[in-house]
């Protein structure tokens, strides 16, 4: 249960780093409306799940915090004032989801003021990028509590800043963000944030001490992303067609993550949509040059190789470094999954 497991481990910032489409915003949704002070009773999800099965201790963090949430899986700009643009609403829509504060007897004028201006959009980029910070310090005075910040696809508008010529703006931008509201900020009680790549901590999250990172290569939390065999002979039961976990299997079995073997969940629901009828995938390896010998073939931006086993599509990562100029200042492995007409479906760059 990666509830339980966490709080048993308590880190003061988890970082999880996954490919797309296995699940990282519903992951971060559900600790969402399970951690998550509310005027709703959020228990009612729980009640008929595994965690309510646990002892007083874990029941006890249920719907006691403040909740931050950002996602910023949609912040695509092709330049940095647009980008910022996108940021700075999603940061006044939180800071307005949050209303109480306008009018709390915890905070002075001058905090009230403040709020105010962050809510409206009306405030300057610097006080943005202080405003993590500023929240979970207002959050705090207000419900006594110290809040939990969730970010949702934190590397999405850092991947547009160096595809579009913006990455030293957007990264320092981010740097202060999360250094503001993550780092040794005594009024945050944990953090959560997922992404696809985990980012040098020299540039992003720099002096960021307090980071767990929870990457393709741990064993802890690795069968809570994706479909493990288990779940999907379920799957296979639930639907009456039993028999066809074995072509599940030799289609999308293939992915590993730490000590657990995951189906991707997106293919394994598009199968069941599909009427069980499977649909082929091309592994496509850019920009990545091989590190050791018995790689796989190198590939660039303009060419790409891919190999199949026998009845299954099956990868591997390994180390590489980004040719040009560098995405992260750090060895990574980078390969993405298309379908066979070409459409993105998923791709992957985790370092370490």
């Amino acid at each position: 249960m990666m509830i339980k497991d966490f709080l048993d481990e308590r880190p003061m910032v988890s970082l999880f780093t996954r490919p797309r489409r296995f699940g990282k915003t519903l992951n971060m949704d559900m600790l969402r409306v399970f951690f998550e002070k509310t005027e709703e009773d959020t228990s009612v999800y729980f009640r008929d799940k595994k965690i309510w099965s646990c002892d007083q201790s874990y029941l006890d963090q249920q719907g006691k915090y403040p909740v931050i949430f950002l996602s910023l899986k949609d912040v695509k700009g092709s330049s940095w004032e647009e980008t910022f643009r996108m940021i700075r609403g999603l940061l006044a829509d939180e800071f307005q989801r949050h209303k109480e504060l306008a009018d709390s007897d915890a905070l002075n004028e001058y905090e009230k003021d403040r709020f105010s201006s962050l809510a409206a959009t009306t405030a300057s980029e610097v006080d943005y990028q202080m405003s993590l910070q500023t929240l979970t310090r207002l959050l705090h005075q207000h419900h006594g509590v110290a809040p939990i910040v969730i970010i949702d696809e934190y590397d999405t508008p850092i991947q547009q800043g160096h595809v579009n010529g913006f990455y030293d703006a957007v990264v320092g931008f981010m740097r202060n963000l999360f250094s503001g509201g993550l780092k040794d900020n005594r009024h945050l009680s944990y953090g959560f944030l997922t992404g696809i790549l985990r980012v040098a901590k020299e540039s992003i999250f720099s002096g960021l001490n307090n980071l767990k990172v929870n990457s393709i290569l741990e064993d802890r939390y690795s069968e809570y992303f994706g479909f493990t065999p288990e779940e999907v002979q379920e799957m296979a039961a639930y639907y009456g067609v039993p028999e066809k976990y074995q072509e599940l299997c030799d289609w999308y079995d293939g992915y590993r993550f730490g000590d657990s073997e995951i189906f991707n969940p997106w293919s394994v629901v598009s199968y069941f949509n599909n009427n069980c009828r499977p649909k082929a995938l091309t592994v496509v390896f850019q920009a990545a040059a091989p590190r050791r010998s018995g790689s796989p073939p190198a590939a660039t931006r303009s060419s790409a190789r891919c190999w199949r086993r026998p009845h299954r599509t099956s990868w591997s990562a390994w180390s590489c470094l980004c040719r040009e100029r560098p995405l992260w200042p750090l060895w990574i492995p980078a390969l993405s999954i298309r379908k066979s007409s070409g459409t993105p479906l998923l791709s992957i760059a985790s370092c370490w």
